[in-house]
């Protein structure tokens, strides 16, 4: 959202001998059209920025773009830092903090193919499709023909062939732990993250009740926002419209997973 274009120019149209390109092509001229309309025409005071979940007590590394608006111009401070408090920066909880004492027998999960369940059988926790490739016992031939089309993708491609680690915090939850660009595989076990345990990871409490099928309830979790980004959000506007500090929140979740 923050550098989404208006218009999308081709990157092969974008060399010294092109024209500059317009406003409206910009990175983030999306976004300063949605600013002006909330603000100029609406009158609304905003404040946004990019957080980290983790930075909130979230044992969780998942990047979102939070948008707080006043119509009454109640933010003393536009950072959006000074009102949503990261009371957890620099103290991150792990995969370990939220799965530590989780009972569920047997974990409900939908399992890797045989074929995928082999290679998941090699990866050591912390490591994805570039063990293979860095490995001299398999090489790049071995992890090109692992990753077909996707080897010529664009990007780190973080989320191939990937197991968790226990001592991070987990990657964003995606709607699916299978797919192959969205492995999320047990530290220990050879099988993906179970419904209770995103959930667990998302900070839902234990008995919480998801509908559906495994692979409807994977989605409902992995596109929730979670508890302790939510709570901080809305202590920061509670803080706001009671006139208080919010500095003065208390640690978000210190009980919880």
């Amino acid at each position: 959202m923050l550098s989404a274009a208006i218009h999308h120019r081709p990157l092969t149209l974008r060399g010294p001998d092109d024209p500059p390109l317009e406003p409206e092509e910009v990175q983030g001229s999306a976004f300063k059209v949605i600013r002006s309309v909330l603000e100029d025409d609406l009158n609304y005071q905003l404040t946004f920025g990019l957080v980290d979940a983790a930075d909130y007590g979230v044992p969780q590394n998942r990047h979102r773009l939070i948008v707080l608006g006043s119509r009454d111009h109640e933010f003393k401070s536009t950072r959006l830092e000074q009102i949503v408090i990261p009371t957890y920066k620099g103290a991150w909880r792990t995969l370990r903090h939220a799965l530590s004492g989780l009972r569920e027998e047997p974990p409900r999960f939908l399992p890797y193919s045989a074929d995928r369940k082999e290679i998941m059988d090699l990866v050591p926790p912390g490591k994805n499709w570039r063990w293979f490739r860095d490995n001299p016992a398999y090489g790049s031939d071995f992890a090109r023909q692992l990753m077909g089309g996707a080897w010529n993708a664009d990007g780190g491609k973080v989320g191939f062939f990937r197991r968790l680690s226990w001592d991070k915090p987990s990657p964003t939850l995606p709607t699916s732990p299978i797919q192959k660009s969205t492995f999320l595989c047990h530290p220990e076990e050879t099988r993906p993250l179970s419904v209770q345990e995103y959930a667990a990871i998302q900070q839902f409490p234990a008995d919480f009740e998801f509908a559906g099928g495994i692979g409807q309830q994977y989605k409902q979790i992995g596109n929730a926002v979670p508890v302790g980004l939510g709570e901080a959000i809305g202590r920061g506007l509670l803080s706001i419209i009671g006139g208080s500090d919010p500095s003065g929140q208390r640690r978000l979740l210190e009980t919880s997973v």
